[in-house]
């Protein structure tokens, strides 16, 4: 049977309008940038990563929003928006102003088209360095010695509700509900069980949980050098690509973990 707290997400609690507003905005900016750096949390994300034996480089994220999604989301933004504010859902002045937050990873470019597209250019020196919250279990990590270089990403429980406080993002019960849960971790069952019950409402919602079943999440890592091994990743020349499904992101009912080793 379906949580309660699945059920108590249908309201944004009893903030006023202005502090909900100003939540929200905030909130979302962080899980849009978060979105950016970690991969994603949409319908549709794929990532092209290059590095260099320095382990400085750049990456391109694109992110595309099924329709339903979108109407969810806007319908969050109308609830706590003034009639003073704008109707657009990613704000790239909230985005950018967050992003200066990640001295690691920079934003270079942002394009966003309408609720339903954003595009992201970003750069870093060392990949190690972003959200680097938790020492002893961080997402990112990254090494090199003596010509080999490996890159990590090992998201779990543990170090993504590190990542949660850290944040904000588990101060706003809507959005939250929608990311994995440290303490009471979603299955895989009860995660598409919240998707019918929350959008089932919206046009094309009975087909969400579907929808989020079989979408995969690409991440294509190019390297200036030889691959040597790639966990979990189909490598070619200096290229390893990942695909991983996403509900394995939302719900991190295992840890999501891949990771490249090369010689420059």
């Amino acid at each position: 049977m379906m949580r309660q707290k699945i059920i108590k997400t249908a309201s944004l609690g009893k903030n006023s309008k202005h502090d909900t507003e100003k939540s929200y905005k905030h909130i979302l900016g962080i899980l849009v940038a978060i979105t950016i750096i970690l991969l994603s949390a949409s319908c549709t994300a794929r990532q092209n990563i290059n590095i260099d034996k320095t382990g400085k480089g750049s990456c391109t994220v694109k992110i595309e929003l099924n329709s339903f999604f979108v109407n969810y989301l806007q319908d969050l933004s109308d609830a706590a928006r003034s009639s003073e504010s704008d109707s657009t859902l990613f704000d790239k002045k909230v985005i950018k102003e967050i992003f200066k937050q990640y001295s690691a990873a920079k934003l270079s470019d942002l394009r966003i088209k309408g609720n339903s597209f954003l595009e992201a250019d970003i750069v870093f020196n060392n990949p190690g360095d972003i959200l680097y919250e938790n020492k002893l279990n961080p997402v990112i990590s990254y090494s090199s010695d003596s010509g080999i270089s490996t890159l990590s990403f090992n998201l779990n429980l543990e170090n993504y509700k590190a990542l949660s406080i850290m944040t904000g993002l588990d101060t706003n019960p809507v959005l939250a509900a929608l990311l994995p849960q440290p303490e009471n971790p979603y299955t895989s069952d009860e995660y598409l069980e919240m998707l019918d019950f929350i959008f089932s409402d919206y046009e094309g919602g009975d087909k969400a949980a579907l929808t989020v079943a079989k979408s995969m999440v690409e991440i294509a890592v190019t390297t200036d050098g030889e691959i040597l091994y790639a966990q979990n990743a189909k490598a070619e020349k200096g290229r390893a690509v990942f695909k991983i499904p996403l509900l394995d992101f939302l719900t991190l009912s295992k840890p999501v973990v891949f990771s490249v080793k090369y010689r420059s």
